[in-house]
């Protein structure tokens, strides 16, 4: 029961090496954070969002029955 809930999860990790990018990620924006640079904190957390966002779009394309339409919210997030 448990193996088609685990394909968008492997898909995910080989989209971005997930748990070493994403940990790499906040890691950088807290040491930001820590070093008093709200610009460069800032840089970082939109370059991780839009990551993000990235990696959900082609999760949600390649495996669209793992996701539930939300009322105002268009399938893919890129704009056109």
């Amino acid at each position: 029961k448990l193996q088609p809930l685990l394909a968008p999860l492997h898909r995910c990790a080989a989209l971005r090496s997930a748990s070493a990018v994403k940990l790499d990620e906040h890691r950088d924006i807290l040491a930001r954070i820590k070093a008093g640079d709200p610009q460069g904190a800032e840089q970082a957390m939109t370059s991780h969002l839009v990551a993000e966002i990235q990696d959900l779009a082609a999760l949600q394309a390649e495996f669209p029955e793992m996701f539930e339409p939300v009322e105002g919210v268009k399938a893919d997030p890129r704009p056109r």
